[in-house]
């Protein structure tokens, strides 16, 4: 049986996003979520971090872009985390280009 890490739910993986801004900056987030929460929970997380009022103005969040495997994955996708087969600790690109650029 796998060792869980201190406080992990055995349906829970950890999904690492690596977020793009345009060439200027990059930041990784990490977080926890059930193997069977729709995908659109990840895109969620993401807009919640991402979308504050002062980043509104910059950020075109309908073109926001999110990669796994090199396979761009639609915001609205509604399969869940387990049916796309994103396991522990794989990555999510996030692209997030900025109006104007």
């Amino acid at each position: 049986m796998d060792q869980l890490r201190d406080g992990a739910q055995p349906n829970s993986i950890t999904i690492k996003i690596k977020v793009d801004f345009g060439d200027f900056a990059q930041k990784i987030y990490e977080i926890e979520m059930p193997k069977d929460s729709p995908f659109t929970s990840v895109v969620n997380f993401v807009k919640e971090q991402l979308f504050t009022d002062k980043n509104k103005s910059v950020v075109d969040e309908a073109k926001v872009e999110f990669l796994f495997n090199r396979s761009l994955i639609q915001q609205s996708e509604t399969r869940t985390i387990d049916q796309l087969q994103i396991k522990d600790e794989q990555e999510i690109s996030v692209k997030v280009p900025l109006k104007g650029g």
